[in-house]
This record gives structure tokens, C-alpha cells and sequence, in this order.
């Protein structure tokens, strides 16, 4: 429980240098601030990212350590194993880091899109598309189970199959730290025509567009060539920077609802199902 405890506090503290220069160089406005519900949406966030970072670390070691045993038993593990060095080079390290980044990258593309097909994840990743004010805090705006669904969906699988060098891992995990604040940075960045080659905070808002145009667009997490591959690649015009939100007009106004959202739409999809079998007899 103290390593488990070590862990959280030192991921909080990795962020929290990233999400204060993430502030300074967001494009933030003196009218942006002063929009109604600004202030307790920051707070909303950051409660959003301590419980998310506490259910990840625990239910997800948890899940691990369950399944460890039985998947090193099984069949096929380590099939495409990456390559191993006995004392990693800084080359090396960098390599596969970058290696095993690109390989989670289309793991999380293909979940994200499932999330947004799916009634029943998609009322669990509305927590983090209900944001209007998106910024850097909105970078780990997640509902709690968040962290272990992607556990079971891609790290399980994705670990089975490839097995990363020792510690790559972990540099990955640091990496997508940094990367995910990036992302949800409110400034006006991107790469114009290199845009489908690396996200940018532009790239993304597109995603957590209200606009009808912008709707399951850009799911990459790192690299949008696999929404080019796919068919979900939307390229922002220079100066498109759209408003952020559920398309719904819903909103997220205190703790308690970021907690409950999505057990209260289950319950609601439940009960209609239930009406419309009851309907048919």
C-alpha cells in the first residue's frame, strides 16, 4: 500500500510543474477567466485527475497482479516480444520508448473509438468530453473507471502480446504525462499541414468540438496518421478553434455528479431497455 501510495503522489508531482507551465504559456484571456463556472470547472478537474490517477494505480495493479500468473501460462505470451538490452543505451531507450508509445497509440485509438460507438462507454467518457473551459487540467478529466478499463482493453493485451523492454514501460507512462497536458493545452497550436503527423492542442479541440462537423473526429492520442488511416482525420483550418463541451449541452456542475455520471445514465438505459421489453410482451 505505500509503494501503491509512493506511486500516486509521485505522478501527481511529476504533473504538477507540467500542468503550472501548461498555465503560463495557455492562450487564456482576461475574458476567459471571467466566464461563469471557469473557476469551479479547474476544481471539478483536479479532483477528476486525483481520483483518477488513485482508481488507476489500484484497481489496475490489482487487475495486474490477478492476471499476471495466468497470462504468463498462457499461449502466445511475449509473441512479438520487443527487442531486450542487458544495459540500455540512452539511444535504446529512447528507440522504444518510442516504439511501445506508437504501439499503445493504436491501442488507444481503436478503444477511444469504442468509447465514442458504445452507449454504455461512451456515458463513462462523457466526463471528460463535458468540459467547456478545456485547458491543461482537462488533460486527466476522466471518470475513476477510466483508468481501469483501459487496463483491461489495452495494457493487459498489448503487455501479452509485445512484453516491453524493463522500465520502457515506465518512461512511456512519464512521456504520456507530458503529452496528454500538450494536448489539451487552450492555445492555438499546431502544425498546419503537418498536423496528421503529431497531435497538437488545435488537432485535439477538434475532437472536444460541439460542432456537428467535428463529431468522432481525431481519436489519436499521439499520432492522428491512424484517424488518416482510418478515415476519422479532420484538418482544422488555420483558424478553427471551436467551442468544447457535450453536443447535449450537459454539464458537469459539482463532485458528486463527476462521480455518479455514468452509473446514472447506466441506470437510465437500463430502465428504458426494461420499458421496451415490456412494451413487446
Amino acid at each position: 500500500m505505500i509503494a501503491l501510495a509512493s506511486l500516486l503522489f509521485a505522478k501527481l508531482i511529476i504533473l504538477l510543474p507540467i500542468v503550472l507551465v501548461g498555465f503560463l504559456i495557455e492562450d487564456l484571456r482576461a475574458a476567459e477567466r471571467r466566464k461563469v463556472g471557469y473557476r469551479r470547472n479547474i476544481v471539478i478537474n483536479c479532483v477528476c485527475t486525483v481520483l483518477y490517477f488513485s482508481c488507476e494505480i489500484l484497481i489496475s495493479a490489482a487487475i495486474a497482479y490477478v492476471l499476471a500468473d495466468t497470462m504468463a501460462r498462457l499461449p502466445g505470451a511475449g509473441l512479438i516480444a520487443l527487442p531486450q538490452q542487458t544495459e540500455p543505451t540512452a539511444t535504446f531507450i529512447v528507440v522504444m520508448t518510442l516504439v511501445w508509445a506508437f504501439i499503445m497509440d493504436f491501442g488507444n485509438y481503436w478503444f477511444h473509438r469504442l468509447q465514442h460507438a458504445s452507449p454504455w462507454l461512451w456515458a463513462e467518457h462523457e466526463v471528460h468530453h463535458s468540459d467547456e473551459h478545456m485547458n491543461v487540467t482537462s488533460a486527466y478529466r476522466h471518470h475513476w473507471l477510466e483508468g481501469p478499463l483501459k487496463t483491461l482493453a489495452i495494457g493487459i493485451p498489448i503487455t501479452y502480446l509485445f512484453v516491453p523492454p524493463a522500465g520502457i514501460a515506465a518512461a512511456s507512462a512519464v512521456a504520456g504525462i507530458l503529452f496528454t497536458c500538450f494536448a489539451h493545452l487552450n492555445a492555438r497550436i499546431g502544425f498546419g499541414r503537418f498536423n496528421c503527423l503529431l497531435l497538437t492542442p488545435q488537432m485535439h479541440r477538434i475532437h472536444h468540438s460541439k460542432a456537428p462537423a467535428h463529431i468522432d473526429r481525431n481519436f489519436a492520442f499521439l499520432c492522428p496518421l491512424w484517424d488518416v488511416v482510418f478515415g476519422t482525420y479532420y484538418h482544422p483550418q488555420p483558424n478553427e478553434y471551436p467551442e468544447t463541451g457535450l453536443a447535449s449541452g450537459e454539464t458537469i456542475q459539482t463532485t458528486r455528479e463527476l462521480v455518479t455520471w455514468p452509473f446514472e445514465r447506466w441506470r437510465q438505459m437500463l430502465r428504458r431497455r426494461l420499458a421496451r421489453r415490456h412494451a413487446e410482451i
